[in-house]
């Protein structure tokens, strides 16, 4: 059916009419793109879905705060960002370690904030300014699997990785993956470029796999299909309690030893976010004390809140030896460091 025009309107009546039209489509547009207005907070999240969503889901329960996820490897989820600049629908990054974050601070693309519950957390894991603070933490470590080989017999150095003995038979996550990133730029750090190139390169030669994840390592080596990995401590933890034959093996724990890198998932708002309220709320519930121990009882990983102690069987933070490097050296040469293992061909 054709509809019927009134009479056109007068110049006086286009210009309020323009305006109106303009006010309904900023109106619209705001809403369409998640406005501040709303009770919601949205989250990249470089952590896996299974270990971070029990947590989010609770926070939802117990603020009302609808939690929107878009889930991706860290290492991605940090370039989305940058991409996005200042039009970026993040709110709140939780990324894998401190190297993903630290990075985006350097790139002015994090908002500080230093609450009460941020400053409790140690300076050693977290930004002095508050642009980011880690949530829990994780060692690096070798996965056994005892049954091919004794925990008596296993390296105890991951400099003794590129013995030819051990060819073939060591197995990690992919070279895009944040923690494998963090290990090797500390390596840079510690012991320089042209030693780390190096070693990749024997790691290279000893036939070093790679498979999509940490977690994905772990099953392989629970499985039996290769004796060692290179993971996190907690997936080893999971795996042993699930009762797979696996054990952990701290590696340069002599005194004055190189130590093992102590990484931290964490958390920053970003730069801009449209639900500045609500991001402020999620970054101090993480740190709540009945969180942490989720953290620690849930996924086996270190509390960094002081005085909350690990879930049984893992070992305590302070009876681990740490590589000695700052969190916030990390970030500025990821990139760098990848290129680095591209370079080698590793993987």
């Amino acid at each position: 059916m054709r509809l019927q025009s009134s009479a056109a309107p007068s110049r006086r009546q286009i210009v309020p009419l323009l305006l109106a039209c303009v006010l309904v489509a900023l109106a619209l547009g705001a809403s369409a793109c998640g406005g501040s207005d709303k009770n919601e907070v949205v989250v990249y999240s470089g952590r896996e879905e299974n270990l971070i969503k029990p947590i989010l889901d609770d926070f939802q329960r117990d603020t009302g705060i609808d939690v929107r996820t878009k889930y991706g490897e860290t290492e991605g989820l940090t370039a989305t960002i940058l991409e996005e600049g200042d039009n970026s629908r993040a709110d709140v990054f939780i990324a894998q370690d401190a190297g993903a974050v630290s990075r985006l601070a350097g790139e002015n693309r994090l908002e500080p904030y230093l609450s009460p519950n941020v400053r409790r957390i140690p300076l050693r894991f977290r930004a002095r300014d508050g642009s980011w603070t880690g949530v829990s933490g994780r060692s690096r470590v070798l996965i056994v699997n005892t049954e091919e080989l004794p925990v008596s017999q296993a390296p105890t150095s991951i400099f003794e990785l590129t013995d030819p003995k051990w060819k073939g038979k060591l197995v990690g996550p992919d070279i895009t993956n944040a923690s494998f990133l963090g290990w090797v730029t500390a390596m840079r750090i510690k012991r320089g470029d042209d030693f780390t190139r190096r070693y990749l390169e024997g790691l290279k030669q000893n036939k070093y796999e790679t498979l999509k994840s940490n977690d994905d390592a772990a099953v392989a080596v629970g499985r039996g299909e290769f004796p060692i990995g290179l993971v996190n401590h907690y997936y080893v933890a999971i795996h042993s309690k699930e009762g797979a034959p696996v054990a952990a093996v701290y590696t340069d724990q002599q005194p004055g030893g190189y130590g093992t890198i102590i990484n931290a998932a964490s958390a920053a708002i970003v730069r801009g976010a449209d639900h500045q309220k609500q991001a402020r709320r999620l970054i101090d519930y993480l740190l709540q004390s009945d969180v942490q121990r989720k953290f620690a009882s849930g996924e086996m990983e270190y509390p960094l809140l002081p005085g909350i102690p690990p879930t049984k069987g893992v070992r305590r933070i302070e009876d681990v030896r740490p590589t000695d490097v700052q969190l916030e050296q990390l970030g500025p040469k990821v990139e760098s460091t990848l290129a680095l293992i591209k370079d080698v061909g590793l993987g």
